[in-house]
């Protein structure tokens, strides 16, 4: 299912989980089956996260597992992560 980057960090330093020049609103494509709960580290501030991760991929076709609260799906829902 497609859906946006709706946030850029997942961490209240405010650091961001992508790279900077990834605009908000850019379009992913989310497998909502494929969710797995990981340890996230913050690129900013070192503190680490567990956290619910969907398989996301970007146009480009890459993917890889990224946090589900920084999707426009995911924000009316819990955003499964806790410090």
């Amino acid at each position: 299912m497609k859906t946006k980057l709706a946030k850029l960090s997942i961490c209240s330093c405010g650091f961001p989980t992508l790279k900077t020049d990834i605009p908000l609103g850019a379009e992913y494509e989310i497998d909502p089956k494929r969710t797995k709960l990981m340890h996230w580290r913050c690129g900013g501030c070192k503190k680490w996260f567990q956290v619910l991760t969907v398989w996301a991929s970007a146009v480009s076709g890459i993917g890889g597992y990224l946090p589900i609260g920084i999707f426009e799906y995911y924000t009316n829902q819990d955003a499964g992560f806790a410090e």
